[in-house]
């Protein structure tokens, strides 16, 4: 047996226990189980490649320390933590914008996307704007996290329509768990407190980290074909 199919085995196995964990309420726990899930990500990745990469390094440095910063400190904060995965996702933006520069795109397009990105804004703002109840970080910071998430989900979504590469398959698929994964903690923690919220909440977090593997994946593989075609 392949050593990536072994380290993907195990990375379903700590989903599937994120998922038991969460139910029984060991938030603790879960917060070890997705560190975990972090490392073996990293490590299917290098596995898979052999090579060292920069920008994969940074993306997943930001997402272990984002995911366990509560074992590290005594003290509550959710500022830290969405300040690291507002990196993340500043980082998956500049990758989006990178490859929609190298596209082109008739006036009639981008003034779709302009508008879709008006839409999906103004929702995300009417979902923050509802009351944040005992939070200790700033509504500007939420607005700014959503605001680059958006643009980040509409580049990669014009991406995919534009070239239908599996790259920005994966890309958008990382998009949506993302928004499920924030959407269900925002109303788990400032809303309604429910299991499914909660464990629905965590399963999309850590699923996600399998979309964006292979979207690093795939992305240098189609690079590594440019190349030979070019």
């Amino acid at each position: 047996m392949k050593v990536d199919k072994v380290v993907f085995g195990l990375y379903f196995l700590l989903c599937f226990l994120v998922g038991v964990v969460s139910l029984c309420h060991f938030n603790e726990l879960v917060l070890y189980l997705k560190g975990g899930i972090v490392i073996v990500i990293a490590l299917c990745f290098f596995v898979k490649t052999k090579k060292f990469s920069p920008v994969v390094t940074a993306v997943l440095l930001l997402s272990f320390f984002g995911e366990t910063y509560y074992l590290f400190v005594k003290s509550y904060t959710e500022t830290v933590p969405i300040v690291l995965f507002l990196c993340v996702n500043l980082i998956f933006l500049r990758l989006s914008w990178v490859e929609v520069r190298r596209k082109n795109w008739k006036q009639s397009e981008f003034i779709k996307l302009l508008l879709l990105m008006g839409v999906i804004t103004v929702f995300v703002y009417a979902i923050l704007s509802l009351d944040l109840r005992d939070t200790d970080v700033n509504f500007v910071l939420y607005i700014i996290y959503s605001i680059v998430f958006v643009t980040m989900f509409i580049l990669s979504f014009a991406n995919l329509v534009k070239t239908h590469h599996r790259s920005s398959l994966f890309l958008v698929l990382f998009g949506v768990t993302v928004f499920v994964s924030d959407l269900f903690f925002l109303l788990n923690n400032y809303f309604i407190k429910l299991t499914f919220l909660r464990t629905g909440g965590n399963l999309a977090q850590v699923i996600g980290y399998y979309f964006m593997t292979h979207y690093f994946l795939v992305r240098k593989r189609e690079e590594e074909i440019n190349l030979i075609m070019n």
